[in-house]
């Protein structure tokens, strides 16, 4: 169901549009001016200084957009939570960045002994990165007239949507957890043909997005609790990525209530999510290598080289975009079409013996021997092969996420469906591929299905 928009301003009064013109140069400013400090201080000041203020810079930045998102109504405060978000994976790749500087031969492309490559690849890849992820990190301009001053109205609470994506989720989150936790980590992107099991399992994760995002108080608190079952175990499968996109909707909530005391526990609360996501990596790992993953043996295991931990966090983003560009200066040639993937991966294998696989995983196969999943390109870096052009691909990638914040700030769409764009544009920035974009897709699809059979009469 389509959300109602209404004006709160009045005739003659300044509305929020009329002072966003000066705020936009400003937001510039931030765009600019924190890769611009980087790269100048890369070439006149000693070590990783520049780096450093990039990455305070970034919290800073994340921490204004952020604020702002919660006093502008409306298509505004959606448009600079996708900001705040995105100077937040500047800060994580400005921190990542560091751990290779200190411990360059524990990234990925060392540990897995990628021949030829010397540590200032990772320093080229990073800048371009920097810059890319900036850029398409500036606020749309402010708008004056309709669109100035407008509250969104909350999308009501359907029982009965809930009730459909709760018992698709239920049924996909059981055959996940039926499965030994060592065989599905130690398998992790080697099986195919389990798309139906996944559809299943990524509608619990769109079951608790929909609570998130529409639940009220005066709605029946059962579907509450079941969000936090489905939550506990939703961790206990080791998924990160269905994390993610309840993290979003927590977050799209908030600012879409222009709750400022949620918003200073969310600021709080994002170190602590990092921790949360980095323990279930490391347990997922210990897990999978047949070693002891109690607690006590995770936090030692991760505190014992902090650097590497963060390292093999999976945030190969960096050394992603470096494999990238070795592959196009080996002549790889470019595949247009391969963004179509998003959607024919929604063709089962059986019917599709031959369907290609993503083109990440293809690559991390193909050059790094990598058996279980693949490498995180970045969208920059996957945007390059599909483009056949590092600096084409750097166009697209800033045209792209500019794309998908366009369709978050549109005052008519499903808070669902908004989430998951937002939730695309922060794992396409880091990650990179058809399969991010059909994971986007995916969770709509999931809402609009489940939508049409709440409205059968069986």
């Amino acid at each position: 169901m389509s959300t109602i928009s209404y004006s709160t301003r009045g005739p003659g009064l300044p509305g929020p549009g009329d002072r966003n013109d000066s705020r936009h140069i400003g937001s510039w400013g931030w765009s600019i001016g924190i890769p611009a400090t980087a790269s100048i201080l890369s070439q006149v000041a000693p070590g990783s200084l520049g780096v450093w203020i990039a990455l305070t810079l970034a919290i800073i930045a994340t921490i204004v957009h952020g604020h702002r998102s919660l006093q502008e109504p409306g298509s505004r405060g959606r448009d600079l939570l996708t900001s705040a978000i995105m100077y937040f994976l500047v800060g994580l790749l400005c921190a990542v960045y560091l751990a290779i500087l200190a411990s360059p031969y524990d990234s990925k492309l060392f540990r897995l002994q990628l021949t030829g490559l010397v540590p200032e690849d990772n320093i080229a890849s990073f800048y371009v990165l920097l810059w890319a992820l900036c850029i398409a990190g500036v606020p749309w301009p402010g708008r004056r007239g309709s669109d100035a001053g407008t509250e969104i109205k909350p999308a009501p609470f359907e029982p009965r949507v809930a009730s459909v994506l709760f018992l698709l989720g239920g049924v996909g989150l059981y055959i996940a957890l039926a499965a030994p936790r060592v065989e599905v980590f130690a398998n992790r992107g080697q099986e195919s043909g389990n798309g139906i099991q996944a559809l299943l399992y990524w509608a619990a994760a769109t079951a608790i997005a929909y609570v998130i995002l529409t639940w009220r108080r005066t709605d029946l608190r059962l579907f509450l609790v079941a969000a936090v079952a489905y939550s506990a175990l939703m961790v206990s499968t080791g998924n990160r990525s269905p994390l993610a996109l309840v993290a979003i909707a927590v977050i799209y909530r908030v600012v879409s209530d222009r709750n400022r005391h949620a918003g200073l526990a969310l600021l709080v609360g994002a170190p602590i999510g990092l921790f949360i996501l980095s323990y279930q990596s490391t347990w997922r790992s210990l897990v999978a290598a047949r070693l002891s993953a109690e607690p006590v043996a995770v936090l030692q295991q991760m505190f014992a080289d902090p650097l590497a931990t963060l390292l093999r966090f999976g945030l190969d983003t960096i050394d992603g975009y470096t494999l990238t560009q070795r592959i196009l200066g080996s002549g790889f040639e470019a595949r247009p079409l391969d963004p179509v993937m998003a959607l024919l991966n929604f063709v089962p294998r059986q019917i599709w013996p031959d369907k290609p696989i993503p083109l990440g995983s293809e690559v991390g196969a193909d050059y790094l021997g990598l058996g279980a999943g693949g490498i995180f390109m970045s969208g920059p870096g996957y945007l390059s092969l599909v483009a056949g052009s590092a600096m084409l691909g750097f166009v697209l990638f800033v045209l792209f996420i500019f794309g998908l914040r366009g369709v978050v700030r549109r005052n008519g769409i499903h808070p669902v469906v908004g989430a998951a764009a937002t939730f695309l544009i922060a794992r396409f920035s880091m990650a990179g591929d058809a399969f991010d974009i059909f994971l986007a897709v995916q969770v709509a699809i999931l809402f609009y299905l489940s939508s049409w059979i709440a409205r059968l009469r069986i």
